[in-house]
């Protein structure tokens, strides 16, 4: 058995424990007449010691462990300070990426308070501390036990995998955990005109960090859509949704260091050049067949 499917395991046996546990009293009364809620939970306690070894060596490693993440700190350091998120590279220097303007922005600010690798990986962790937070709650609010809450958080953590490093990094993936996390609580316990003005500037954030982060958001948007009453009412919800999620993708663009036409020109490169990419691919395969 590969690693990846190990894990994919432990993550069944979590899944299907907390399941049972939680919505069912035979399923309940069975495993705990041969232990497999304990056998889960003591597996989910090992994953969380794994988890914070991870952590700690990510903290603690005096460097990165892609070239991705340190390219991301300088751009966020020059964003602060008033240089170009996406520059021209026919006037100015060449760097750049197709993240939003909102991971700069955020990674910058904890730059500002401590200019050092350490402070440039908090912002991704601080993410993923913050996407545990609201499965807690949402998990809480429905008032799931104890051990359902654990095994299903644990569940989550174990898909994320901490081996890849992505899931606590400071690039957008962290924070697209965290808004899809945040969804949970505001689109199934807010009262539904605020969860729709919810959803919506989160689902604009999500696009403040990557270009297509509001597709996180739609199906907490239909979970609020089939809470309205009548069509009337949610076309009501749709367009307070849809203006609060304009307004979260237009504000970070009021940073001088974030120009949306600048913006737009990197993401029609990358568009460019992922068409130019799929075209030689194809022409490779009808050459090798």
């Amino acid at each position: 058995m590969s690693h990846s499917h190990f894990f994919y395991a432990i993550l069944l046996l979590l899944c299907l424990a907390a399941a049972g546990s939680a919505w069912s009293a035979k399923v309940r009364a069975v495993l705990g007449s041969v232990y497999p809620v304990r056998l889960a939970s003591g597996i989910g306690v090992v994953v969380v010691l794994f988890w914070v070894l991870a952590v700690y060596v990510y903290l603690m490693f005096p460097g990165y462990f892609d070239h991705v993440q340190p390219a991301i700190a300088s751009v966020s350091w020059f964003a602060v300070h008033g240089g170009p998120i996406w520059p021209n590279w026919e006037t100015g220097d060449a760097y750049g990426f197709v993240y939003g303007p909102m991971l700069f922005l955020v990674t910058g600010v904890f730059l500002l308070a401590d200019a050092s690798i350490f402070m440039s990986k908090l912002p991704g962790l601080a993410a993923l501390l913050g996407a545990v937070a609201c499965l807690w709650c949402a998990l809480r609010l429905k008032k799931a036990a104890g051990v359902t809450t654990f095994l299903l958080i644990v569940a989550f953590l174990t898909a994320l995998d901490p081996r890849l490093f992505i899931p606590y990094e400071s690039r957008a993936d962290s924070f697209l955990i965290l808004i899809g996390a945040a969804l949970l609580p505001v689109a199934f316990e807010w009262p539904a005109l605020p969860a729709a003005i919810g959803v919506g500037v989160l689902a604009g954030l999500g696009a403040g960090f990557k270009a297509h982060g509001i597709l996180y958001a739609i199906p907490a948007a239909l979970a609020v859509a089939a809470r309205t009453k009548t069509p009337r009412e949610c076309v009501r919800f749709a367009a307070a949704g849809g203006g609060a999620a304009i307004a979260a993708i237009l504000l970070p663009f009021a940073a001088k260091a974030a120009s949306a036409c600048d913006y737009l020109r990197y993401l029609l490169m990358s568009a460019h050049r992922s068409e130019e990419h799929t075209s030689e691919l194809q022409s490779l395969r009808h050459l090798v067949c």
